[in-house]
C-alpha cells in the first residue's frame, strides 16, 4: 500500500509542476508578446506619423499653407476615425497642430479648431519647411481594447491561442509522467515489500531486474545486499555449529578423563593430566585465533608496521625449515635478488608464512617438495609457498579461507588443524593491504600465494 500511496503522491506533485509550469510558461509568453506587440505598434505609429510629417510637408511648399489639407484626406468608413492622405500613410488617425497647439485638421472631424496640451504636442513629428518647423502631426491608433481593433483581435487570439498550447502541454506533461512514474513506483513498492519481508527473517528473497539506468542499478544492488545478507546468516549459523562442534569434543574428553579420576578408573594420573593441559591448550588456541579472527575483521587489529626485509622473517622461519628437512620433505627457495624492503607487520606475516608452510606440509606426501617463492612485482612483493600434495577440487577451492574450512574432512582435528589458519592469513593479509589466494588442481598440488606492499622511500 505504500507503494501505491508514494505513486498517487508522485503523480499529484507531477500534475502540479506540470501545469504550474505550463500555466507559467503561457502567461509570461502572452505577456511577451503583448510587449513586443505594443512595441511594434509604437513604432508603425512613429513610422506613420513621419511619413504623415513628409506628406504635410509637402503640401506646405505646394501651397503655401494648410489650407485645404482636409480635402486631400481620403475619408474611411464613418466612427473609425482613420484617414489615408496622398499616398504617405498607413490606417491611422491623424492630427495636424499649428505652433499655437490648435488642431488644424483631425482626419476624425472631432478636435479641429481645438486647443491640445503639451504633452500630447511633445510625442508628434515635427513638420518642416526650409528647416523650420510649420507644425505637429500626431499620429494614434485605436485602443488595443476596443472591440473592432484588428490588433486587440489578434492579442485575443494569441492569448487563447497560447492558453490552449499550455493546457495541452500540461496534459502530455501528466501523461507522459504517468507513464514514466509507473515503472518507478512499481520498482519501489517491490523493494519495499521486500524489505519487510528481509526483516521478517526472509533472507531469501530478490526482486526482478528491468528496466534501465539506476532502476536496474538499484535492482542488482538489493539483490546483492540480500545475497550477502543470506551469506553472512548462513556463515554466522555454521560458525556457530562449528564453534560449538569444535568445544564439544576437547571438553567430552575432559569431563570422561575427570570423571575417570574421581571414580577411581585411571590408574596412571600423569597420563591423563597431560591429556587434559593438551585439551586445554587447544581450547585456548581456538579462543584466541577466534579473537584474532574477529579483532581482524571488525578492523581493531592492531598493526606494527615498519621496513622490514623479506630475508628477516625467512631467518626467522630458519628453525621451520630445519623441522621441513628433518621431516623428510625437500625444500626449495627461489628468491628474485635484491629483494626491496615491504612495509609490514614483522609477527604478523610470519604468523601467515607459518600457517601456509604448515598447510603444505599437512597436504604433502613424504618427500615432496615444499618451494618457498619470492618475486617483484609492481609495489608489492610475491610470495608464495607451493606443494605437492593431492590438491584441492575447483568446487571447494573458493572456501578454503573460510572459517573451519577442510579439505579432507576425513582428518582429525588433532591432524588437520580446526580450519582457522587459512582464515587468520586472509586477515593478516587484507590488514596490510595485500591479496591472499590459491591456485590448485587434484594431483597436481596447490600453490598459495600473497602480496605485501613495498616501503616507501
Amino acid at each position: 500500500m505504500q507503494g501505491r500511496s508514494l505513486a498517487k503522491k508522485m503523480a499529484l506533485v507531477l500534475v502540479f509542476v506540470a501545469l504550474s509550469s505550463t500555466l507559467l510558461t503561457a502567461l509570461s509568453g502572452v505577456y511577451a508578446a503583448r510587449q513586443l506587440f505594443a512595441r511594434y505598434l509604437n513604432e508603425n505609429s512613429s513610422m506613420q506619423a513621419k511619413n504623415w510629417a513628409d506628406a504635410f510637408s509637402a503640401y506646405y511648399q505646394k501651397n503655401g499653407s494648410f489650407s485645404g489639407i482636409e480635402n486631400q484626406v481620403e475619408p474611411l468608413p464613418r466612427g473609425k476615425g482613420y484617414g489615408r492622405m496622398l499616398g504617405g500613410g498607413g490606417n491611422s488617425r491623424v492630427m495636424l497642430v499649428g505652433l499655437d497647439n490648435t488642431v488644424v485638421f483631425d482626419s476624425a472631424g472631432q478636435l479641429t479648431g481645438q486647443s491640445v496640451d503639451r504633452d500630447q504636442v511633445a510625442t508628434g513629428a515635427p513638420v518642416k519647411v526650409d528647416a523650420k518647423t510649420v507644425g505637429i502631426v500626431i499620429t494614434s491608433r485605436p485602443g488595443m481594447g476596443g472591440l473592432g481593433s484588428l490588433e486587440s483581435e489578434f492579442v485575443d487570439s494569441l492569448t487563447l491561442y497560447s492558453l490552449l498550447i499550455g493546457l495541452a502541454a500540461g496534459i502530455l506533461a501528466l501523461l507522459m509522467g504517468v507513464i514514466l512514474i509507473r515503472p518507478i513506483s512499481q520498482m519501489i513498492y517491490r523493494l519495499s515489500q521486500a524489505t519487510h519481508r528481509i526483516a521478517q527473517g526472509e533472507l531469501d528473497i530478490s526482486v526482478p531486474v528491468e528496466g534501465g539506468g539506476e532502476l536496474r542499478q538499484l535492482a542488482e544492488d538489493f539483490n546483492t545486499m540480500a545475497e550477502s545478507l543470506k551469506k553472512t546468516e548462513t556463515m554466522r549459523r555454521n560458525l556457530t555449529a562449528d564453534i560449538a562442534h569444535e568445544l564439544r569434543t576437547p571438553l567430552t574428553i575432559l569431563r570422561a578423563n575427570l570423571e575417570s579420576l574421581q571414580s577411581g578408573a585411571t590408574t596412571s594420573a600423569s597420563e591423563t593430566i597431560a591429556s587434559l593441559h593438551d585439551e586445554v591448550i587447544r581450547m585456548g588456541k581456538l579462543i584466541k585465533d577466534m579473537e584474532t579472527l574477529a579483532l581482524a575483521e571488525s578492523g581493531h587489529l592492531t598493526l606494527h608496521r615498519k621496513k622490514t626485509g623479506f630475508e628477516v622473517v625467512l631467518e626467522r622461519l630458519a628453525p621451520v625449515f630445519m623441522d621441513i628437512e628433518a621431516r623428510h620433505f625437500v625444500l626449495k627457495k627461489r628468491l628474485d635478488q635484491r629483494l626491496p624492503e615491504v612495509d609490514i607487520d614483522e609477527d604478523r606475516i610470519l604468523q601467515v608464512m607459518l600457517n601456509l608452510i604448515s598447510n603444505a606440509i599437512s597436504h604433502s606426501p613424504p618427500g615432496g617438495e615444499i618451494t618457498i617463492q619470492a618475486e617483484k612485482e609492481i609495489g608489492f612483493l610475491r610470495i608464495s609457498v607451493i606443494d605437492q600434495g593431492m590438491g584441492i577440487s575447483e568446487e571447494q577451492l573458493p572456501f578454503v579461507f573460510e572459517r573451519f574450512f577442510r579439505a579432507d574432512n576425513a582428518r582429525s582435528r588433532k591432524e588437520g588443524g580446526m580450519g582457522l589458519g587459512l582464515a587468520i592469513a586472509r586477515t593478516f593479509v587484507e590488514a596490510h593491504g595485500g591479496k591472499i589466494w590459491a591456485e590448485s588442481q587434484i594431483g597436481q598440488g596447490s600453490t598459495f600465494t600473497f602480496t605485501c606492499p613495498f616501503a616507501k622511500v
